[in-house]
């Protein structure tokens, strides 16, 4: 009973003091300012006198842009979260390749790296293009514009696995259409080109497609939406410095109260099992 008292004590006190001592590392953890250091995204993304696909968002890491053969360098901007981050843009200039690919290099505070890159496609103004572009169950973000080589496209799905209905039709007549990437989609987001080709001319239009499932959608949305309310809610909470250390002490005071009582109880215990020997004896007598 002892050893199993002493056991109990000596956990509960470690606990106690793991908690206290770690006080002041939680709080600093969780600060605004830890955060600030260690934040490597980009805060807006763009170049200038193009439209980038798709459209930006901090968590996408790679997007696509079709600009004409003459074009030799792109004057990419970016804006760090951070005021404290810095950027490193490389393959903007000498641009000679058909495809180039234009890397945003987002270093935070504390030397770790976020990288950001822009499919940078060259292509002929040959007077090949697309006269109309629709797919089934899309939703264009961007109006169609035949001199528009990039989209991005909202795909609502009742399958799976799903094979994109990609209605394109060329401007020259006998023109051939080919489309890449539209067969086997499953949920996620999805590069899809389309390549028009007559005679030597050859003009590339890229959608990117965000696609999702009906299904998918109904049955899980109202969990994901607790689950990131939830996040959300205790990502706030231990922000707080004064919160997080008010939680913390609470916690170490309830850890002390049941260690006390724990004792106590074991106390009484004890007591009462010596007087119970007490009255045993003394029957015996």
């Amino acid at each position: 009973m002892k050893k199993s008292k002493v056991a109990i004590i000596s956990i509960l006190t470690i606990l106690l003091l793991f908690v206290i001592t770690n006080l002041s590392y939680a709080t600093s953890s969780t600060s605004p300012e830890a955060e600030d250091r260690k934040n490597n995204y980009l805060k807006s993304l763009s170049v200038e006198g193009y439209e980038i696909s798709p459209e930006f968002n901090k968590n996408t890491m790679t997007y696509y842009l079709v600009v004409p053969t003459s074009v030799t360098s792109v004057n990419v901007l970016a804006e760090t979260e951070s005021e404290n981050a810095t950027t490193k843009i490389s393959g903007n200039t000498s641009l000679k390749s058909k495809e180039n690919t234009v890397k945003v290099v987002v270093t935070s505070q504390n030397k770790t790296t976020k990288t950001y890159s822009i499919i940078v496609t060259k292509q002929d103004d040959n007077g090949l293009k697309l006269s109309s572009l629709s797919i089934e169950g899309g939703t264009f973000k961007e109006e169609f514009n035949e001199s528009k080589y990039n989209y991005t496209v909202d795909v609502l799905s009742s399958k799976d696995v799903t094979d994109l209905k990609i209605d394109a039709t060329p401007n020259i007549e006998g023109a051939e259409v080919e489309i890449l990437g539209n067969t086997g989609l499953e949920v996620g987001v999805h590069l899809v080109t389309i390549l028009l080709k007559s005679g030597s001319n050859v003009t590339t239009y890229e959608i990117t497609v965000n696609l999702s499932v009906e299904k998918t959608i109904i049955s899980e949305v109202e969990n994901n939406s607790f689950v990131e309310k939830a996040k959300t809610a205790v990502t706030e909470f231990f922000k707080d410095e004064n919160k997080t250390l008010a939680f913390l002490i609470a916690v170490a005071v309830i850890l002390f109260v049941l260690v006390i009582l724990i004792i106590i109880k074991m106390k009484n215990k004890n007591k009462a099992e010596k007087n119970r020997e007490n009255l045993v004896n003394r029957a015996k007598k």
